[in-house]
């Protein structure tokens, strides 16, 4: 049936009906094929269409009716703005009412704070704090992801880009319903078709299982209508043979339960059915969430040029322009100045005074858990203590205790991202000031950028304690000649970074204690006496990495060490700030002290004499289940002997408490007979 969409008389327009609303994404109207026009006059920028097959790569699965695609050939970063770049402000109309004018306008959003990309508007929330502005939901046509920006963020499009068509392309799987099971005889009302979330997770599992995509078309392009999703064939490459998505989807899907029904009978475009989620797949608007670089043009791009001199009028048809210039001197914290005896603000680190106030329990204990580095040693390692409130509101669940704390940390650690990410709060530390107080050791903290390609997961930008120095190259006037140790307050671990990397800490940044603390274990004398040799050193670390736990509570007395000089020296970690001893630590709910048993295995090995020995000596610990497994390896032969821990029913069926140490004197008794009857030759 043809009907006229203005109620006059004039040409007719097709319309078929759809089993869904029209997508909130894509919003485009099914209209007449005609011609198309594109460029900045139209404000128009044309879809790509495949009239027979291609190859692709999938970038977005919304439901099996709304995939995002894009060609291995796209020319995406070519359609985008790589700071620094010239903007040029978007402009919002003052007599734009509720905004509904700015819908499907084209505009460059926001993609990441250094990078702007086409985008569509599809949908506005007005702006009450700011009257005339407002939240766009917009589409980036080229990644076929959705954000919300606010209108201040925005950007216009360069005449030139309109002429590339979008990058991301939308489709639908041909052929797949939600199936629905009902009786046709009862007058219960059908249920209605939809996709849920468990048909989205099982069809993202089959996308994530291949890398490269052959997509097919199946109508013909000479359809009157132009539907938002064209369906099409999917196959995955897996090597030379081709996987056809959607029938690996309806398999997989019924195998779990889940009801889809696959129908290919019709090849007429009329007869595609497309279904709605059961869920929303755009975001929903968080005023409070949204970044600031999406509320505002960072000002990483600069300073903003105003269009009219100061005092003129300005005509509403202009736009201010921003400009990547460099930024108006202005000083970084009113409450510190760096000088040759304080070369940096304090950070309030660990003692024994913030310890008793927040952190210590009842019986004199502290909760921590054990932060995995890359170097880790009895006198060298890294713990992250639970506040005494935080344990308390999760008595009965340790895990939300620590996720607790970790959910401290990730916001303190946005907050310093949000503060150093601007540019005017990047200053660089002085570097002659710097060195010189790290060679005297004085006591300096600073923020250092991660690299982008590092895998850091929360903190890009971190707060570090100076401890140590070296010049990698002749040129001693270069700062980048110069490399700075540093340990990471916030995460654990340390790392050599260049000395012009290193930023300016502010004051207001030092107040916050440290989420994680350097630890030197206490141990018994025997263990003393060999500490700081190589080859003990490398074995009391293997034998800590295998008997302590990482993802579990441990308990134990932390306390300052009274031997401190105040004097930061790198080959020494237990004279820096905010290093604590640790003794009688355990696992929570356990009563074996994990030093007894690092010391026991370690007199176990020094029992063999392989240590003493000028060949290199290699000992493996491998922790399976409740035995501890040490594998000693000098050469040949190989020995390995099972340290099992006591355990409540053999404990009573000896009818006594077996102590640890007893225990493990035992274990290394039968192991010296062991050891006896082995030959080094």
């Amino acid at each position: 049936m043809a009907i006229n969409e203005e109620g006059k008389q004039g040409q007719n327009v097709v319309v078929n009906k759809v089993c869904r609303d029209r997508s909130p994404r894509l919003l485009v109207t099914k209209k007449k094929r005609v011609m198309a026009r594109n460029g900045f006059r139209y404000r128009k920028i044309n879809r790509m269409e495949i009239q027979h097959s291609a190859h692709c790569r999938i970038v977005e699965v919304d439901s099996p009716n709304q995939l995002f695609a894009k060609f291995d050939t796209d020319v995406t970063s070519n359609l985008q703005y790589k700071c620094p770049y010239l903007l040029t402000r978007y402009y919002v109309p003052k007599d734009s009412g509720n905004g509904e004018s700015l819908v499907t306008d084209y505009v460059m959003a926001p993609l990441e704070e250094d990078t702007y990309s086409r985008a569509r508007i599809l949908k506005v929330v007005p702006d009450e704090a700011q009257p005339g502005t407002f939240y766009c939901l917009v589409v980036f046509i080229d990644h076929g992801s959705c954000q919300w920006v606010h209108t201040d963020a925005l950007a216009m499009v360069d005449e030139k880009l309109f002429y590339q068509p979008w990058q991301a392309f939308a489709f639908s799987l041909f052929g797949l319903a939600p199936s629905r099971r009902y009786t046709e005889l009862t007058n219960v009302k059908k249920p209605k078709q939809v996709w849920t979330q468990e048909h989205k997770r099982v069809l993202r599992t089959i996308i994530e299982k291949y890398d490269k995509f052959i997509i097919q078309s199946v109508v013909s392009l000479k359809d009157l209508v132009k539907e938002e999703c064209l369906p099409y064939y999917l196959f995955g490459l897996d090597g030379d043979r081709k996987v056809d998505i959607a029938l690996q989807f309806t398999l997989e899907c019924r195998q779990e339960g889940l009801e889809v029904e696959i129908d290919r009978s019709s090849r007429l475009f009329t007869d595609h059915q497309e279904f709605r989620p059961k869920y929303f797949i755009e975001p929903k608007l968080d005023m409070n969430g949204i970044q600031t670089w999406r509320r505002t043009i960072s000002s990483i791009w600069g300073e903003v040029i105003p269009a009219h001199p100061p005092g003129t009028e300005t005509d509403n048809s202009q736009f201010t322009k921003h400009a990547y210039i460099s930024t108006v001197t202005k000083k970084f914290d009113s409450e510190f100045e760096p000088s040759a005896e304080r070369p940096s603000p304090m950070v309030r680190t660990f003692n024994n005074a913030i310890l008793q106030r927040e952190y210590v329990q009842n019986d004199g204990t502290t909760a921590f858990i054990l932060i995995s580095t890359e170097r880790m040693s009895v006198g060298e390692f890294y713990v992250m203590p639970l506040k005494r409130r935080i344990r308390a509101k999760h008595i009965d669940n340790s895990a939300d205790a620590v996720e607790e704390a970790s959910r401290n940390l990730r916001a303190f650690s946005s907050s310093l991202d949000a503060f150093y990410v601007e540019s005017c709060h990047r200053y660089l530390v002085n570097p002659k000031i710097t060195c010189e107080g790290i060679i005297v050791g004085k006591e300096q903290y600073a923020i250092y950028e991660l690299p982008q390609n590092a895998d850091a997961g929360d903190g890009r930008y971190r707060r570090v304690m100076l401890i140590g120095l070296r010049l990698i190259s002749d040129d001693h006037f270069d700062a980048n000649s110069w490399m700075v140790h540093v340990v990471y307050l916030d995460f654990g671990g340390c790392d050599w970074v260049p000395l012009g990397s290193l930023l300016r800490i502010h004051s207001m940044h030092c107040l916050q204690e440290p989420f994680v603390v350097q630890i030197f274990a206490v141990l018994n004398d025997l263990v003393e006496q060999h500490r700081g040799q190589s080859r003990y050193d490398d074995c009391l670390s293997t034998i800590l990495r295998a008997v302590v736990p990482v993802h579990s509570v441990l308990i134990g007395k932390l306390h300052t060490l009274a031997n401190k000089s105040g004097k930061i020296v790198a080959s020494v970690p237990h004279h820096r700030p905010n290093v604590l001893a640790l003794d009688h630590f355990k696992v929570e709910g356990s009563q074996l002290i994990l030093e007894d048993v690092i010391c026991q295995i370690f007199k176990n090995v020094l029992s063999t004499g392989y240590l003493q020995k000028d060949r290199p000596v290699e000992v493996k610990v491998v922790k399976k289940g409740s035995v501890i497994r040490l594998k000693n390896q000098i050469q040949e032969p190989e020995f390995s002997v099972a340290f099992e821990f006591p355990e409540e029913e053999e404990e009573e069926k000896v009818g006594q408490n077996i102590g640890a140490a007893r225990f493990f004197a035992h274990k290394a008794a039968e192991a010296n007979e062991e050891f006896s009857n082995l030959s080094l030759e």
